[in-house]
């Protein structure tokens, strides 16, 4: 899969909870209800597909690419929260100034670009070391 198509995909979940978040089916994102934890494992699910389809051009490049894919549903978390102060509707469920909240925004973007390229980079790094052990053992089996 492509990696647009993967930002597109983790949009969408990010969209999904976001909206059922404003609509008052789920808890905002602080209150870690059961559906919050199901759509973050969802996330960490893609984020691993991604680490694991990128680890042919490199761990590095894989870790960036986890760190885009977060920081567009970091963006999207951003718009959802003032969209959400402006309607009413809490999103993240805590008591902020707009001050704070910019900083806390900020602080979440940061957190889930570090996890999401350490989620794909290990995803990719296992990808590479399976295949370098599947190799191994194809030689082996052949010169052996």
């Amino acid at each position: 899969m492509r990696y647009s198509s993967f930002v597109a995909l983790a949009v969408a979940v990010a969209a999904a909870e976001l909206i059922l978040i404003m609509a008052g089916a789920v808890a905002p994102l602080m209150y870690n209800s059961i559906g919050n934890m199901l759509f973050s494992l969802i996330e960490v699910a893609l984020i691993a597909a991604l680490g694991w389809g990128s680890a042919r051009e490199g761990v590095k490049k894989a870790a960036l690419k986890g760190a885009g894919l977060m920081l567009a549903c970091a963006a999207l978390l951003g718009i959802a929260t003032i969209v959400g102060m402006q309607s009413g509707r809490p999103v993240l469920g805590i008591a902020a100034t707009k001050t704070q909240l910019a900083f806390i925004l900020a602080i979440v973007a940061a957190e889930n670009m570090l996890l999401g390229a350490l989620i794909a980079a290990a995803s990719a790094w296992l990808a590479g070391r399976t295949a370098l052990n599947k190799k191994k053992s194809g030689r082996q089996k052949k010169g052996g």
